[in-house]
């Protein structure tokens, strides 16, 4: 052995210290450093300290057994050092009962050779080795480096108990990424991946060398923050761990927008229990998503009822999709002169036996949040093919149906064969067919977007950006995707004729979609001044409650044909 190895040797006698050195520089070189310490106090601190790369231990010291030393050395887990126990004949010691408080090797200073010392040495270090790789793997987590679950759960249930001692708050933040699966859905797995770790070294630079940084799986983090005073420290922590992710990660030549939401509980003002703590920071980071993402919530009792109503709208509307429980209701959509009815949107409902009928406000976001946006989105489509089928039977108008079409939905590798098959199966030609989507949602502007984008225009189906004007995106995006129609947000034509912002949003906005050859509706038309606008400025299409309200497919099938002999009668 020829590297330098260190090694504390705590023992009573001077020649006896003198003997064990001369054997192990036999044994192991003159690499050999070795310091002496015969007190059993001033033992303490080197063994806390983890400085060594070995200990030899007398069985005595002091005249007392130095077992309580042994366990205090295997306590300190990864940074423990390798102890091997010295005794001598008339010890009596159970070599076995040493082995099990955590020594190495048990030896007895009468029987002690250099070729023992050299295989005991030798073992020891190569045994704490093996059990320091063995507790990197069960102790951290191998993609970001960071505490996994198990030391997560160890480092709280050791914080809880120094917040309780020490009378000082434990902050557990625990947060995930706002639109993770989407990017790994669309970018691809190795990109999620640098991601994570990305996310992870941010996290590492936004804390304090004291706090505990855990990835718990997936896209979920914690951070174990201890010895605060009050909750403005914690509320500043939280506001620079969310502010560190409003800039862009990039990625070569890409630029990836990924925000965070936190719940925040504390002990032992939510609870003293890791679990009880990590379940009501669960509850705050739900109602942090709820209230817009890219924000903190501390945890409040509120939010356990909240939490178990979440649940039973969950169960329920997954039963609701089984039993397809769900309609829809349908919004004309007029030219400028209203004379032509130039298609519907399709509008899904949840008439609910006991509740009666739940807003899509309320559960929209359940569905996304729970991953059933994918079957009900699927549903929708199928029931707008069968609608369009039924009033063909009735022999009505061809009616262009536009159908909402969610981030997550976007983001779904197997959206075409889902879409053709759909319309395959229910013989429904896609040119019938606009689907929606938000302007946030074409933030990704990778080639597989772009890719998905001009698939469904190949096939004859139309895209149109909803909610045009609200969002963040550059519009170069424009440019990219084979987009049909431009869909001016109702908060821009509420005011209209009264506030002189929104008037300029919306007429820039017509004039870009006419430059650009697309096609304009303004939605929530609701009063003549703002129609007048609207066809003063050039818009062609518009939908709102001035025309006509959303309505049941019966009731479409029997206001359709009076509204259309009316506007003949009144040409």
């Amino acid at each position: 052995m020829t590297d330098r190895v260190h090694i504390l040797y705590i023992g009573n006698s001077h020649n006896e210290q003198q003997q064990l050195e001369e054997l192990l520089r036999q044994a192991l070189g003159d690499g050999l450093l070795m310091t002496w310490i015969n007190n059993f106090n001033e033992a303490l601190w080197p063994l806390e300290a983890c400085y060594y790369d070995l200990v030899f231990l007398d069985y005595r010291l002091d005249g007392r057994d130095t077992i309580e030393l042994l366990r205090r050395s295997s306590s300190m887990e990864e940074r423990a050092m390798p102890v091997i126990m010295l005794a001598d004949n008339d010890d009596h010691l159970d070599d076995l009962e040493v082995i099990r408080q955590g020594a190495a090797d048990y030896l007895s200073k009468q029987e002690l050779s250099v070729s023992m010392l050299k295989r005991s040495v030798r073992y020891a270090i190569e045994r704490k080795r093996i059990e320091q790789r063995l507790l990197t793997l069960s102790h951290f987590d191998p993609l970001t480096g960071l505490a996994n679950r198990n030391l997560f759960y160890l480092k709280l249930t050791d914080g809880i108990i120094q917040s309780l001692r020490g009378n000082k708050l434990l902050a557990l933040f625990f947060l995930d990424l706002d639109n993770f699966k989407e990017i790994n859905d669309t970018m691809g797995h190795p990109v999620g991946d640098r991601l994570l770790q990305e996310v992870s070294a941010r996290l590492k630079s936004s804390t304090r060398a004291s706090d505990t940084v855990a990835r718990l799986g997936g896209d979920e983090f914690a951070v174990i923050a201890t010895h605060l005073g009050n909750e403005t420290d914690i509320t500043l922590l939280a506001k620079k761990l969310v502010t560190s992710f409003n800039e862009p990660f990039t990625f070569g030549n890409e630029e990836i927008i990924a925000h965070t939401s936190i719940g925040i509980a504390l002990c032992p003002t939510h609870g003293h229990d890791p679990d009880e703590l990590l379940r009501h920071a669960d509850l705050a980071l739900y109602q942090a998503k709820a209230a817009g993402r890219n924000n903190f919530k501390f945890y409040d009792s509120e939010l356990d009822a909240r939490a178990q109503e979440y649940r039973a709208l969950e169960q329920e509307m997954r039963y609701a999709l089984q039993q397809q429980s769900f309609t829809l209701h349908f919004q004309p959509m007029f030219s400028i002169d209203g004379k032509n009815v130039i298609g519907v949107e399709a509008l899904v409902r949840w008439p609910h036996k006991v509740r009666g009928m739940i807003s899509p406000a309320d559960f929209i976001p359940l569905a996304e949040s729970s991953g059933l946006i994918l079957p009900l989105g699927e549903q929708i489509l199928e029931m707008a093919c069968d609608e369009i089928n039924r009033w063909k039977q009735l022999g009505l108008p061809e009616l262009l149906v536009a159908v909402n079409l969610s981030p997550i939905q976007f983001a779904d590798q197997n959206l075409i064969e889902k879409i053709a098959e759909t319309l395959r199966r229910k013989s429904v030609s896609p040119h019938l067919i606009e689907l929606e989507i938000t302007e946030n949602t074409l933030m990704d502007t990778s080639s597989d977007a772009i890719e998905r984008l001009t698939k469904l225009d190949a096939m004859g189906i139309k895209l149109a950006i909803d909610d045009f004007g609200t969002g963040y995106s550059s519009l170069s995006y424009l440019k990219k995707f084979p987009v049909h129609k431009l869909k001016i947000d109702r908060a821009f034509i509420m005011d209209v004729t009264t506030d002189k912002d929104d008037a300029t949003i919306a007429r820039t906005i017509i004039h870009l979609g006419q430059a650009m050859n697309l096609e304009i509706i303004a939605e929530g038309v609701e009063t003549e001044d703002q129609l007048d606008f609207l066809r003063k400025e050039g818009c062609e299409q518009v939908q709102g409650f001035l025309f006509a309200k959303p309505m049941p497919s019966d009731a479409l099938i029997e206001w359709l044909p009076k509204y259309l002999n009316s506007m003949m009668q009144t040409a």
